[in-house]
Order: C-alpha cells, then sequence, then structure tokens
C-alpha cells in the first residue's frame, strides 16, 4: 500500500562559483529552494586576497604613471587650469606632481567595493590630493616656479578586472 508524502523526492540544490579567479563566495555557496535556512541573501562574494593585492598595486601603478606627466591635463584628473585665478599662465609641460607619503599609504586602506551594476568594475571613493609646482608667468610677465593651490585632486580609480590584465581607469 503506498501513502502520501509531503517530502520532496529530487530537491534542487543550486551552488553559485565564480568564473572569475579573482572573485569568490563568502559564506553559503549552496542553496536549496523552499529550505528556508539558506537564501539567497546569504551569498556574498569577495574578492580573493590576491586580487585585492593585484588591484592595490594596479591603482598604485597607474597613480605614478599619472603623477609623472608633466602636462596640464594629467590621465587622473589632476588637471591643472593654464590660467590661474590671479591671471598667472601655466607653462604647459612644466607641471610636477608630488604625494606626501600618508597618500601613498592610503592606496593599502582604501576600500574595495564592486560597482553595483557591473560587478567587474572595483571602484573606491579615495582620491588623491598631490602638491603642484609648475613654470608660471605672472601678470607683470615674469616667469618662475609658482606652487598651485587651490585644486582638486585625482578623480576615483575604476579597476576592470574581467580581462587577463587589470584595466584602471579614472572617473
Amino acid at each position: 500500500q503506498l501513502k502520501k508524502s509531503d517530502s520532496t523526492a529530487f530537491p534542487i540544490l543550486y551552488e553559485f562559483t565564480s568564473s572569475n579567479s579573482r572573485v569568490e563566495f563568502e559564506g553559503t555557496s549552496a542553496f536549496i529552494p523552499y529550505d528556508f535556512s539558506t537564501s539567497l541573501w546569504d551569498i556574498e562574494f569577495v574578492l580573493t586576497a590576491e586580487a585585492d593585492t593585484e588591484i592595490r598595486e594596479a591603482i598604485r601603478a597607474s597613480l605614478e604613471s599619472c603623477l609623472a606627466e608633466k602636462t596640464l591635463v594629467s590621465s587622473c584628473g589632476m588637471d591643472v587650469p593654464a590660467t590661474l585665478d590671479g591671471g598667472e599662465t601655466v607653462a604647459d609641460g612644466t607641471v610636477t606632481r608630488t604625494l606626501e607619503s600618508a597618500d601613498w599609504g592610503d592606496i593599502d586602506t582604501m576600500d574595495l567595493e564592486f560597482d553595483y551594476k557591473n560587478p567587474l568594475l572595483i571602484t573606491t571613493w579615495e582620491s588623491f590630493y598631490p602638491d603642484l609646482t609648475a613654470t608660471c608667468t605672472d601678470t607683470s610677465g615674469q616667469t618662475g616656479t609658482c606652487d598651485i593651490w587651490s585644486f582638486g585632486g585625482s578623480k576615483n580609480p575604476t579597476i576592470d578586472i574581467s580581462g587577463d590584465k587589470l584595466a584602471v581607469t579614472w572617473k
């Protein structure tokens, strides 16, 4: 004689993995529908320790490259206007950008976050504020080295982790 049962004969188990070697799952990565002890909200993806280090090194290298630029417009957003508020003109190709050692340390401690719309982009809200000097000509025609004050820092780095090589852009 057969009895009716409320139990499921073949439960379905979903297990989540990442196809990106820089991303792993933290916490529960298996989920059984209708088993209320776990939920999709329990699944969280995080960067591997190696990826975290690799991303910080890529940001550091991109920032070093940006700081080496002598042009008014830089690749990371540390731009200097051609004419300052006092009327001084800044000679393109003469800009020097330097960071204090404490600023370099911020790379090691800044928060790295997955982009909400594209989880293969890593973002941070960290900006870098360099000391700026350049060759300037004042309104009387005298030329010399000047300190440039009151301009914003870099844009924020965004790192694309989808390829073999990390791509850093400044937005």
